[in-house]
């Protein structure tokens, strides 16, 4: 075995290590845990928001290295002393230097195995749709109404998830726009309230503690929406003109605290089911959908019944 084949192996045996906690899961399990290591996921603001966000993302594993996966971070702000009540991301030492390049350093000392990629600009039209092009979520943690009317209509155009999250004084709220045939951020404002009537957290105050929550919540939230099978095979059937499928419970075995569900995963016009066990309702939709993505994926051979 040469050295790279050692190195790369010693890095798995310390990944499955690292992430025990979650790859045991029903919900993650080790495919879980490679989606996340192969998402590409864009963090825009490194404040009170973002970082919890960046934080908990990198400590999960996501945007790793090896898997081709990425965590972005754009800001064209710099380390403040008013920053430290709430931007847990940085330290003393970095007052005076740019969020995005003092969060990377931090960042990469927690996991060195992620992809930190900082960007030390301000999101403009002339930007966002380019960047945003190299990201599969997008996670909304700016303190602007202007850039969040930004994330949101490219989020619409490029039809990306926007894990958006606000906070104000002692409550904040976070949500998932710009879904499959879901609302967007616009469908709740229609437009940005009018320049100097709107404060943000430096003029209105916020307990420190409230955008850590909220962040926390979009962190969990971005970790959901990381490709999964349910998620593949919308897209999947999408790409086709077909409809989405439905699932249902089948049965369900033992105790309360100890149950097993079975699944049914269903496209009723395509005259297709396919069944999946967990041991809860999303881990065994998760196998069934799996298991129907396999059927319509080898299906959709030349000379399959789905191209015939």
């Amino acid at each position: 075995m040469g050295l790279y084949q050692c190195i790369v192996r010693e890095k798995q045996m310390n990944a499955s290590q690292r992430y025990a906690s979650q790859t045991v899961l029903d919900e993650i399990g080790v495919e879980g845990q490679q989606r996340l290591a192969q998402a590409r996921v864009l963090v825009v603001g490194a404040g009170g928001l973002g970082s919890p966000v960046l934080l908990y993302l990198t400590a999960a594993g996501v945007g790793q290295k090896m898997h081709g996966g990425r965590i972005g971070i754009i800001d064209d702000d710099q380390v403040d002393t008013s920053n430290l009540q709430r931007q847990i991301l940085f330290r003393e030492k970095d007052l005076g230097q740019a969020k995005a390049m003092a969060g990377a350093h931090h960042l990469e000392g927690l996991n060195s195995s992620t992809q930190i990629h900082p960007i030390k600009d301000r999101l403009r039209i002339e930007n966002v749709l380019e960047i945003f092009s190299d990201y599969d979520i997008i996670v909304d943690g700016a303190d602007n109404f202007a850039t969040r009317f930004l994330i949101n209509d490219a989020c619409v155009l490029l039809g990306k998830p926007n894990v958006h999250g606000g906070v104000d004084r002692f409550r904040g709220q976070a949500t998932v726009f710009s879904l499959p045939e879901g609302p967007c951020y616009r469908c709740l404002f229609d437009e940005p309230p009018p320049p100097g009537t709107a404060l943000n957290c430096a003029e209105a105050g916020v307990l420190g503690v409230v955008p850590g929550i909220i962040g926390v919540i979009q962190a969990t939230e971005a970790e959901s929406w990381t490709k999964d099978a349910k998620t593949e095979l919308q897209e999947w059937l999408q790409a086709r003109r077909l409809p989405v499928p439905t699932y249902r419970i089948a049965a369900t075995r033992g105790e309360k605290h100890a149950q097993t569900f079975e699944v049914e995963c269903l496209v009723p016009t395509l005259a297709l089911t396919e069944r999946g066990e967990g041991r809860s309702r999303r881990a065994a939709e998760q196998e069934a959908a799996r298991r129907l993505l396999g059927v319509l994926k080898a299906s959709d051979r030349p000379g399959g019944p789905l191209r015939s």
